[in-house]
């Protein structure tokens, strides 16, 4: 028995120009292409749309009641899905599984099911549910070769503007550690490091601090050439370089510029406390941080700056003496003072012997003592001398002598 193929009106709005979508055994099934109702043409013409729940056989056409698993003609009525994750049966003329949404033609286990799973896992790394996401993470990092399509994903998501989404695809990339892709995605991520939601800068700081050393020059490339300084992006990305430790030395020349320029104390403090946690290989920012020193920026600062040069260590031991010789005003001096104790170098005893002798009743005797104090026995002999009966300087050097010797 032959069908007449024409034009179809949808039973449901009345559009005449509806197109056959599928070929049945028993006839055809069009989607109405302006109300998207499905409707059923059988070889006779009748038409029929189904109910929800109702089965229409693919073998004789019959319409099943709901809850059916076999048409009276003996043929199956559902199907099981062959994800084998999921396994469950929907009505066997459904294309793709109710549950899963796994497409029924491709086989899991064939190369075009691995892009599939991706893009499925992907979308589930958006879900509210942690442990929905942590699944889909997991599932990902189980298919080789699936970072690149994550990474790209996370980017876009990171690219749309702030929302939830942010927070999560910070997340993702902090979760991959993968330092190629947390490079990859660095311009993303450090718009989310200003961001106001909070979550997304904590895990946009946490990605970049896993990538380490890799992340480095992109921070410091930020920090230095951004075409439109952001007070509050240069400080997070400090406190990032902070984080990475000696890892940060790439960027020292950035961080640098930073202390010098930044226009808020709270950046120029955060820059000085990343160059103290990138330690000795920090020395080439010695004479910036002698300048910022001598520039008296506020106690904040000038704290920050001494605390940087004792991270350096020996290497500003040299920069700090020279300093101590100058005329400066006393909280400068006395920082160097601290500096120096702190630093512990037996090269800075005579420099603060002789800074002390200079205004030994004066908070700088008073620091030059406790920094010697600090050096210890190296400081002995020195002090010695000076502490003889008829030695101008004996009050001072012994006082010297007795903190030593608590």
């Amino acid at each position: 028995m032959g069908a007449e193929i024409i034009a179809l009106r949808c039973p449901s709005c009345g559009y005449a120009e509806n197109a056959v979508k599928q070929e049945l055994r028993f006839g055809y099934e069009f989607t109405c292409a302006r109300c998207g109702t499905v409707s059923m043409l059988i070889l006779n013409h009748q038409l029929y749309m189904p109910r929800p729940g109702e089965i229409i056989c693919m073998q004789c056409g019959r319409v099943a009641a709901r809850g059916a698993r076999f048409c009276q003609c003996s043929a199956p009525l559902v199907t099981r899905c062959v994800n084998p994750d999921c396994l469950r049966e929907f009505p066997v003329h459904h294309a793709i599984c109710d549950y899963c949404g796994w497409p029924q033609e491709v086989a899991p286990s064939s190369p075009g099911a691995v892009g599939i799973k991706i893009e499925r896992a992907i979308l589930r790394l958006f879900d509210p549910d942690k442990s929905v996401r942590d699944d889909a993470l997991g599932t990902l990092r189980r298919i080789e070769g699936a970072a690149p399509s994550v990474v790209a994903a996370m980017i876009e998501a990171l690219k749309q503007g702030p929302d939830r989404r942010w927070a999560r695809a910070c997340w993702v990339l902090a979760q991959l550690e993968d330092p190629a892709a947390v490079v990859e995605a660095a311009p993303a991520l450090l718009r989310a490091l200003a961001a106001h939601d909070e979550k997304a800068r904590r895990y946009a700081h946490r990605a970049l601090v896993g990538a380490g050393e890799a992340a480095a020059p992109a921070l410091g490339d930020a920090l230095k050439h951004s075409q439109d300084p952001d007070p509050d992006l240069h400080l997070a990305i400090c406190n990032v370089l902070a984080d990475l430790g000696a890892a940060a030395a790439p960027a020292v020349p950035a961080l640098i510029q930073a202390l010098l320029y930044a226009p808020r104390p709270d950046v120029q403090e955060a820059a000085a406390r990343a160059l103290r946690k990138v330690g000795p290989p920090a020395a080439p920012s010695t004479p910036a941080l002698i300048q910022v020193l001598t520039e008296q920026r506020g106690p904040g600062v000038r704290q920050a700056v001494c605390d940087a040069l004792v991270g350096i260590g020996t290497p500003a031991v040299a920069g700090l003496i020279d300093l101590l010789a100058r005329r400066a005003p006393d909280e400068v001096l006395t920082t160097v003072c601290e500096a120096l104790g702190r630093i512990g170098d037996a090269a800075a005893v005579g420099p603060l012997i002789a800074a002390g002798r200079r205004t030994p009743a004066g908070p700088v005797g008073a620091a030059a003592q406790d920094a010697l104090a600090r050096i210890g026995r190296a400081a002995v002999p020195a002090l010695a001398k000076l502490a003889r009966p008829l030695s101008r300087d004996r009050k001072w050097a012994r006082a010297a002598l007795a903190k030593i010797n608590r």
